[in-house]
């Protein structure tokens, strides 16, 4: 009886206990939910603080790419300066009339104003002829040159070292060779040596943050310079692994490990024109750091947070049990005098079967609110749509702008940097035009360099069309005219064995496009040509009248050669600015979208069509002009150039290179000026605040450092007012019109140019009653 009796117990209802089982507490509910949603919180907090390492860690390797890609141009240009202050030197006629001692006193006076660069004359047997670095008259040391060294120089190419150790100095040297050409052949080696300091200087002129190391190779993967230990690991090799993946490409971010041992992630970049790699690297311990720290704040964020959560629904389950009851007791109460044969929906919950009228009549209202809430959701929806499909819009259109501008601020900083050449090379001529008295030949030798001025000057103007900073000067011309005028330059340009062949259709019509620009495109297409043809062939020229078409009347000039032709891949991409197939050093990849720039800025088209192996056609079609094209004028010989004005003047010149400091110091000195040079925006300021009395502050405009020349000239403003200033450069246009800036002479001038802008802004200056105390020019 005892086992029946306790087998009915467990058969009878249980207290507390509905048909579906025991109820859960409101309490235990809000855990649970307090536990789901702290959980899904941290999660949600791991996923961000995941993605906010990844995100910093993304920017500092585009940093560290950023960075590594400037030391590169920052290397590439400081080589660019040495190359182009050699081939000043190389075309010495000094050189080229054997006067050694001569030229030896003109290279030391070009290194003068550079300690640590030396000149070195070599012919081929190894005897050094000059070496700058060794008191004069000292002899020079002899030792054998390379053979490849030579070997390249015979080919006309400039050589860049890799690092080697000195023979005179016995510790290790960097070099720059050109060669001095006779007769096709070289027959000296013209070298600019230093030590790898100058290049660490480079780098400490980067401000790395203090974890961070640059390190600068040469084309064997040796390290050349180093902003961290740079003495100790200068002549070692470059790990394995990042040597292998520079094999692999020229530019990447990867992660390996110091010359200390210590772990880092790097980013590389070769240099295109002279084959040395730049690194810039950070300890991995320092992104990890970054990391671990706001991973421990969140996870001690994420237990303060589930404790909070856990008591406040603890406190809150207590209180809507509290709650509950109360309300159970009220109804329970009311349900006593309520009618009789009321139905009432069962539901397991008193509270809410006590509601469920109230609920119903409720959900009528909530019908209609939830109607006008789900209209005011779809108008929500389509504005939302609307307005995430113009911010896309906008987006690309602000992403191609950039596209635009990074290119015109490129192509701009290669013409500052090549008219600074251009001054250089113009300052000289002049001086040694005064220097040399009057011989037919020096002076018909001066005019030769003069044109290569004009002609360097007019490639700057082609660059800054191309940059869209300098538009076009189109005129009506006669093509036919125009390429038959070409026809020596063209011949020059090709090989003996490519043959040139023009077809011009008799009375082609005129157009109206810039003649320099038309020029250019043909020389452009003649140079393209003759590199698709190694083993020879026919370039064609031709010009034919194109009426009625859609585009109206058009003259269509094709260029036409029998070469390798190119794949429909290369063929795509042709137009694009910097794009080439050939080798390194070889091209810039400028050619042809200078052609289709050109075309296309005259109101033209530019098309091309090729085939491997069955040579390349390229067509413009220009725009046929209103106007006839005027009769060809024979030009005037060029005028002498006057000497410049005796000028009585103190000057404070500012210019950050250092070739066209020592220039244009000496075309003011012979007009009769006292001047002071600097080489910063810095170094003036420091020389205004002194209170030196001065007359003129001349003044570059782009420098290095945080002030250009036109905040210079603001500054000398507040500092002494009415100091007369004049500003030059070789990238003004933006400063055009510009009512509130000094004059600007634009580079490159010539002495005359220079005396007359220094006069005006003299004279302009004395006329409104300037004073201009006593001074003398600072050491």
């Amino acid at each position: 009886m005892a086992g029946v009796g306790m087998q009915t117990a467990r058969s009878g209802p249980v207290p507390g206990k509905t048909a579906r089982g025991y109820p859960a507490s409101v309490g235990g509910l809000l855990l649970l939910l307090t536990a789901s949603l702290v959980a899904a919180a941290g999660l949600c907090a791991a996923v961000l603080l995941w993605d906010t390492y990844r995100a910093g860690r993304d920017a500092v390797e585009r940093q560290l790419a950023g960075t590594a890609r400037a030391l590169a141009l920052a290397v590439d240009r400081q080589i660019a300066q040495a190359e182009a202050a050699l081939g000043v030197l190389a075309a010495s006629h000094r050189l080229r009339d054997g006067d050694i001692a001569g030229f030896e006193a003109h290279a030391r006076d070009a290194v003068a104003s550079l300690p640590d660069y030396w000149v070195v004359l070599a012919e081929e047997n190894g005897r050094q002829l000059i070496n700058t670095r060794l008191p004069k008259g000292a002899p020079p040391p002899t030792g054998p040159l390379l053979p490849e060294l030579w070997g390249r120089l015979h080919q006309g190419r400039t050589v860049v070292s890799n690092l080697f150790v000195g023979t005179q100095t016995k510790r290790w040297t960097l070099a720059v060779d050109v060669p001095v050409m006779r007769e096709g052949r070289a027959v000296y080696s013209l070298s600019l040596a230093t030590l790898p300091g100058t290049l660490a200087r480079i780098l400490d002129a980067q401000r790395l943050p203090p974890s961070w190391v640059g390190t600068i190779l040469d084309g064997k993967g040796t390290v050349v310079a180093r902003s961290r230990d740079g003495e100790r690991f200068v002549g070692a090799k470059a790990t394995d692994d990042v040597l292998s993946s520079m094999e692999r490409a020229d530019e990447a971010v990867v992660e390996s490990v110091s010359l200390e041992g210590v772990p880092t992630v790097l980013a590389y970049s070769r240099s295109p024109a002279y084959g040395w790699s730049f690194i810039v690297a950070v300890p991995r311990a320092e992104l990890l750091a970054e990391a671990r720290r706001p991973l421990l704040v969140g996870g001690v964020a994420a237990l303060l947070l589930l404790a909070a959560g856990t008591t406040i629904a603890a406190a809150l389950g207590l209180r809507i049990a509290r709650s509950s009851r109360r309300l159970a007791d009220a109804a329970t109460a009311l349900g006593r005098d309520a009618p009789r044969g009321l139905a009432v929906a069962r539901s397991g919950l008193v509270e809410i079967d006590r509601v469920a009228g109230a609920l119903e009549a409720a959900a009528a209202a909530l019908d209609a609110r939830e109607a006008e809430l789900r209209r005011g959701r779809d108008e929500l929806e389509a504005r939302v749509a609307t307005a995430v499909a113009e911010r896309a819009r906008a987006l690309e259109d602000l992403a191609q702008a950039r596209k635009l501008d990074a290119l015109g601020q490129l192509t701009g900083g290669v013409a500052h940097d090549f008219n600074n050449l251009l001054q250089a090379l113009s300052a000289c001529l002049q001086l040694v035009e005064r220097r040399a008295g009057d011989p037919a030949q020096v002076r018909a030798l001066l005019a030769e360099g003069r044109q290569a001025v004009d002609r360097g000057a007019r490639l700057t103007r082609q660059l800054m069309t191309f940059a869209r900073r300098q538009a076009l000067q189109p005129e009506v011309v006669c093509l036919r005219e125009r390429v038959l005028a070409m026809r020596e330059l063209l011949a020059r340009t090709l090989r003996g064995d490519i043959r040139l062949l023009l077809e011009l259709e008799p009375g082609l019509w005129p157009v109206e496009v810039d003649p320099t620009q038309f020029e250019l495109a043909l020389v452009n297409l003649a140079v393209n040509a003759r590199d698709a043809m190694p083993e020879g062939g026919l370039l064609r020229v031709a010009a034919r009248n194109l009426p009625g078409d859609a585009g109206g009347d058009r003259v269509a000039v094709e260029v036409s050669d029998t070469g390798i032709g190119m794949t429909r891949e290369v063929l795509a991409r042709v137009f694009e600015p910097f794009f080439t197939t050939k080798a390194r050093g070889q091209g810039t990849g400028l050619g042809l979208s200078q052609v289709h720039g050109f075309a296309h800025q005259s109101g033209g088209a530019a098309e091309i069509a090729s085939e491997p192996g069955r040579g390349t056609t390229v067509r413009l079609l220009l725009p046929r002009a209103a106007r006839a094209a005027p009769v060809a004028v024979p030009a005037a010989a060029p005028a002498e150039v006057p000497p410049p004005a005796r000028i009585e003047a103190r000057v404070l010149l500012v210019e950050d290179d250092p070739v066209v400091s020592a220039a244009v110091r000496r075309m003011l000195e012979e007009m009769g000026c006292t001047v002071a040079a600097v080489d910063s925006a810095d170094g003036a300021l420091s020389v205004l605040r002194r209170g030196d009395p001065l007359d003129l502050l001349f003044s570059d405009v782009v420098m290095p450092g945080q002030l250009n020349g036109v905040d210079l000239a603001r500054a000398a403003a507040r500092l002494r007012p009415g100091l007369p200033v004049l500003l030059t450069t070789g990238y003004s246009e933006d400063m055009a019109g510009d009512p509130g800036l000094p004059p600007v002479l634009p580079k490159p001038y010539t002495a005359a140019a220079l005396a007359e802008a220094v006069a005006a802004v003299l004279a302009g200056t004395r006329a409104a009653g300037a004073a201009a105390p006593a001074w003398t020019a600072p050491a």
